[in-house]
Formats: C-alpha cells, structure tokens, sequence
C-alpha cells in the first residue's frame, strides 16, 4: 500500500505498481484516516517531517526518510538515525533495497528498528501536556 497524499507526480509515478510477485501495489492519494492506515502498516516512508514523523512513532512504526528541507528537518532525520529508529534512503535504487530488506519475514534490521522505536515514542505525550497545563490553570485561578 501507498500513500501519496497531495504529491500527484508520486501518484502518478506510482500507479500501476506491482511487488515482486506481480500482485498490483495498491496507490492511494489524500486519505482522511492515515492513523487507521498506519496500524495496518510495518514502515513509513516519507521526508523528515515532524508530524509525520511523531505519528510512525506513536504508531510504532520505524521510518525510511527520502528527503528533508535543509536545515529545517536535518537534524529529524539525523535524530531518526542515530536512534536507530530511522534510514535515510535519498534514492529510488536505495529505497528500494532497504523496503526488500525490511520486508523479508523476521527481518532482523526491522526487528532492531522497531526496539528503537518503541525507545522514542510518546504515545502519551499529548495527554500529559494537557494535564500540565489544567494544573498550572487551576493554580493560577
């Protein structure tokens, strides 16, 4: 399965995929319900954003990042990879590899990311922020 989103240029280069089995890839473009999505899923490809990257790790999903902005999202990618949570794969021929590598059953590589993962996620983070700030409001009430 993929997502595309708004990148029509992805969809377009995408449609008509099949696996190596021949079996077509199902290619979707904007979807209202990415959550439901990702508990279907194993990785998540995408550029270095930090909404989607803070969704994959709720998920428990590792990532594979194809590009960021300069500057503004390099040091997400490079966080993702140091934490071993993460692989930058700039290219199609690399994606590619990492995507057969991953998906092989019991894949040892997937097995490690996933630890990672479930070392940085916050599911949690959210409520604990509201809870803060209902605290701090009601002592200064």
């Amino acid at each position: 399965m993929v997502i595309c989103g708004r990148n029509q240029r992805a969809y377009d280069g995408l449609d008509g995929l099949r696996d190596r089995e021949g079996r077509p890839v199902r290619v979707h473009g904007f979807v209202t319900n990415m959550a439901e999505w990702m508990t279907a899923a194993d990785i998540v490809v995408t550029k270095a954003g930090p909404g989607t990257i803070a969704e994959a790790l709720c998920a428990g999903l590792p990532l594979l990042i194809t590009w960021y902005l300069p500057g503004q999202e390099r040091g997400n990618m490079e966080w993702l990879i140091d934490s071993g949570a993460g692989r930058y794969v700039p290219g199609d021929a690399e994606l590619i590899d990492e995507v057969a590598e991953l998906a092989v059953p019991g894949s040892p590589s997937l097995l490690s990311m996933r630890a990672a993962v479930s070392q940085l996620a916050r599911p949690e983070a959210a409520a604990e922020v509201a809870e803060l700030v209902r605290s701090v409001a009601l002592k200064l009430s």
